[in-house]
């Protein structure tokens, strides 16, 4: 693919977010006046279901299209973009066969088909998710038991009340892993490890332990945010000045996976910023 065609299909694939929803929105939709259509004085609801299918089908081919070309971008974890790539693939090719199936009236096949589309909306939806925020997303933050049900790891204060983990980490999750995380590595850098991170990614590492003034990671948060070279990309949570204040302290003081803040001996500046970040850090 030479340079030109690749700019054009990454242009159109950057449709995908325009266009995904719609389908989304559109077939559960249908599904849920199906259902409703199933009480004796609600049937009139399936009425609507012909406009709604005659909606669905070029949205849906839409972001089957746009998604597939968003991809070739790269940096994305393989597996799960080959489920999700599929998965939108078979929604496009289910909400035409629903539209035929509907039109030639066999009811019991358009009710099978809409069933499986809604798993497979539920599939491709999980998926890309995934490919987008990184496994774990929706289970992140969760209270107690539910974030190990939803993926979404241990709680800071499980491991061992490292400043790395209470503090550092759950800034690059507000600001940097949704692009650089095993599902998609931008630039080949994953930030959701701190091995991964001092490893770098394309371009060498990105911070320099004991140096914050000749680390590319604090240089990039610090560009204009009109710069093209400026990271999180303009629309991402940006790090705040507290949070830049931390990293700086972080890095100056070696960078270490598993140190506690009372460890790295923090100034008072510092121990009065912690408690402002999204976790606060225990110095115990």
């Amino acid at each position: 693919m030479n340079e030109t065609n690749f700019v054009l299909d990454q242009f159109v694939g950057r449709f995908h977010p325009v266009f995904v929803h719609l389908p989304i929105g559109f077939l559960l939709l249908l599904a849920l006046l199906e259902l409703l259509a199933l009480r004796p004085n609600s049937k009139h609801l399936s009425s609507a279901s012909r406009a709604i299918l005659i909606a669905s089908v070029p949205v849906t081919l839409g972001a089957a299209l746009t998604g597939w070309l968003l991809a070739e971008n790269g940096g994305y974890n393989e597996a799960v973009l080959f489920q999700h790539r599929w998965a939108g693939v078979a929604v496009a090719v289910g909400a035409v066969a629903l539209l035929v199936a509907h039109q030639r009236h066999q009811v019991r096949l358009y009710r099978w088909l809409l069933l499986i589309v809604v798993a497979l909306i539920a599939l491709a939806g999980h998926q890309g998710g995934s490919l987008t925020h990184g496994t774990g997303f929706l289970g992140r933050y969760a209270p107690g038991p539910l974030r190990g049900l939803l993926g979404g790891g241990k709680s800071a204060t499980a491991q061992d009340g490292s400043a790395f983990a209470a503090v550092i980490q759950p800034i690059f999750d507000r600001s940097c892993t949704s692009c650089h995380n095993a599902d998609k590595v931008k630039g080949g850098l994953r930030m959701d490890t701190h091995e991964l991170l001092l490893k770098g990614g394309d371009n060498g590492p990105v911070l320099v332990a004991g140096k914050s003034a000749e680390s590319e990671l604090l240089r990039r948060i610090q560009l204009p945010l009109d710069d093209d070279d400026h990271m999180p990309p303009d629309g991402k949570p940006q790090p705040t000045l507290d949070e830049l204040a931390v990293l700086t302290w972080w890095i100056d003081a070696g960078a270490p996976a598993d140190k506690s803040v009372a460890d790295l001996n923090p100034s008072a500046e510092i121990q009065r910023l912690l408690p402002t970040l999204g976790r606060a850090a225990t110095q115990d």
